[in-house]
Formats: C-alpha cells, structure tokens, sequence
C-alpha cells in the first residue's frame, strides 16, 4: 500500500467521514431536482459546500501538527455551515424538494465534527483523534 493511501483508509474508519460522505451522496441527489434555472449556479454551491466537509476531515488527518488539524477541522465546519445556508436558500425560494435526509444527515455530522474537534483538541494528552471519541466505526472492508 501506498503512504497516501493510508490516510484515506484511516479516515474511512471514522464515523465523522462517512457520515460527511453519504452527506455529499444525498446533495448530489436532491441538487438534481433543483429548477433548471438553478441547475448551474445554485447547485454548484451545494456540491461544493458539501464535497469541502470530507475532504477537509482528510487534510486535518494528513496534517502535521494540531494546528494544521484543527484549521482543517474548522474548515470543514465552515463548510458545513454553508451547506445548511444553501439548504435554506433553497427552502426559503420554495424549491419542493426532500430535505429531511440531508438536514438530518447535515446534523449527525455536526454532531460528530464536533466530537472530533475535541478529540483533535485533546492529542496533546495522548489520544489519537477519533479513537478515543467514539468516532471510530471499524475496519474498512
């Protein structure tokens, strides 16, 4: 195997990176239902906010030291946080679209980023990110 892939294999055994995974999944899904209107430009946004938070989950565990971790880490909460406003925008237009999985989804993943965060915040101690937080939800087959 080789040394950058091991980063991708540890961080499909985190909860967080699923979860963010299949959060990136239904946006796909419910941005093809947008207007046609809206196809280019607004769901861009989405896909965009939403493909950041895995992807920036994966620098924070390439990253060097804590700080890089963390700013990763913030990164992806951004991102997240932009996702749930274009979610908004696009409730608040009336676009008829299902927004329950993703908003839920939306939410288990701030949830366990949060987690993460902390977990990340207390390595100085000797914990290794996830590991310890219940973040972790096994071997990836």
């Amino acid at each position: 195997m080789d040394e950058t892939s091991i980063p991708v294999r540890r961080c499909q055994q985190l909860e967080v990176w699923h979860r963010a995974h299949q959060l990136v999944l239904g946006v796909y899904l419910l941005s093809r239902w947008l207007p046609e209107e809206e196809r280019t430009q607004l769901s861009a946004e989405l896909r965009c906010a939403a493909v950041s938070i895995p992807a920036n989950i994966l620098a924070g565990l390439r990253g060097d030291g804590s700080v890089e971790r963390m700013r990763a880490y913030d990164l992806a909460q951004a991102s997240l946080e932009e996702l749930r406003y274009y979610l908004m925008v696009c409730r608040d237009l009336g676009f008829d679209l299902q927004y329950g999985v993703v908003e839920g989804e939306s939410e288990q993943v701030a949830t366990l980023l949060s987690g993460l965060m902390s977990a990340a915040h207390g390595q100085h101690h000797g914990s290794e990110p996830g590991l310890d937080s219940g973040l972790e939800v096994g071997p990836v087959l």
